[in-house]
């Protein structure tokens, strides 16, 4: 049998990565990504802290990096999970009925969390995110771009089925929308006046349709 002290050596090391990886993985990602995107939801990108987020996920810092490299790739895993879950929820809410009635449903859902300390991951993101950065520039781009995607396509339906005068332009309306909505929730930040974010709401509705 080869007992070559290199052998043994190169055993010792992987035995120890292996249980080094088990360690590092001894939670729900899923969990962890969740705990983390309500943080920065909550607190911004700067306001979770290295130190908050540890706290919020109940993990160490090594282990928080082992697996996710750095605050900013958890930052970057946190948002597209937001993302991914703001577009189901518009596609939900636009879904049903006339597109006057889902356009008034989307701005109830919207401004249910204006005037709390959630607001919009994807609004203050686009405010104080690392821009600079490209990935996180990208992914804050495919979230507005996301959000238009799926104002379009209902707008487009509209237009079929009557709702939309087929003069006007989907795409342009969808932007508009979501130019409205960025602004509505950052102004919502520093003016939580509930009545008057209605008042805005109601006006981008009648613009619209």
């Amino acid at each position: 049998r080869d007992r070559s002290p290199s052998r043994g050596l190169g055993d010792v090391y992987k035995r120890q990565g292996e249980a080094g990886m088990a360690r590092r993985r001894e939670f729900d990602e899923a969990t962890v990504v969740n705990q983390a995107m309500e943080l920065f939801w909550r607190r911004g990108y700067r306001g979770a802290t290295p130190q908050a987020l540890t706290e919020a996920t109940g993990l160490s810092k090594s282990s928080l990096y082992a697996t996710f490299e750095s605050k900013q790739g958890l930052f970057l895993v946190a948002l597209e999970h937001y993302i991914d879950g703001q577009v189901q929820v518009v596609s939900t809410v636009l879904a049903e009925g006339r597109l006057r009635r889902g356009l008034e449903r989307m701005y109830e859902a919207l401004l249910g969390i204006a005037t709390t300390e959630r607001t919009c991951l994807v609004c203050t993101s686009t405010v104080e995110a690392p821009l600079e950065d490209a990935a996180v520039a990208a992914l804050v781009r495919r979230g507005h771009e996301a959000i238009e995607q799926v104002l379009f396509e209902r707008l487009v339906r509209a237009q079929t089925e009557g709702d939309l005068d087929a003069g006007r332009d989907p795409r342009v309306l969808a932007r508009f929308i979501v130019t409205n909505n960025m602004g509505l929730m950052v102004s919502a930040r520093v003016n939580p006046d509930l009545a008057a974010l209605r008042e805005v709401a109601a006006e981008v509705v009648r613009a619209v349709c």
